[in-house]
């Protein structure tokens, strides 16, 4: 595979439970574009499937909300096998006038093996 290759889309998605985190706290920060932090949650009593997404401004990182259940299966499963290194996350949409469950969206990808960022406009 060409060191160059774009990062495979794995999964995008909105963010779940968005109200019940901090995404108030940082909303003027949001953009497209800007890195997810992917955090999976084996023990989290609604769900061994979670994956808590955050996001850091400044020096301190806020949890905006999970993935979806139902949709993070994939994602927390490849953290298990070891191979969260290999994705990343960012915001997609970010959409004051949608409803709470559907302003901020995320894609996770995977990046191709020997790639560690991806290209810009990937």
């Amino acid at each position: 595979m060409e060191k160059d290759a774009a990062p495979v889309l794995l999964l995008s998605e909105h963010v779940a439970g968005r109200r019940y985190w901090r995404a108030d706290d940082v909303w003027e920060h949001l953009r497209p574009g800007l890195p997810v932090a992917m955090t999976p949650e084996p023990d989290n009593p609604s769900d061994p499937w979670a994956v808590a997404l955050s996001v850091t401004v400044g020096e301190t990182l806020y949890k905006i909300g999970y993935l979806p259940r139902g949709r993070n299966r994939m994602v927390a499963a490849l953290f298990q096998q070891g191979w969260g290194a290999a994705l990343t996350c960012c915001l997609t949409r970010v959409d004051p006038t949608a409803p709470l469950d559907r302003q901020l969206f995320v894609a996770v990808k995977v990046m191709p093996c020997g790639v560690t960022e991806p290209r810009r406009g990937a």
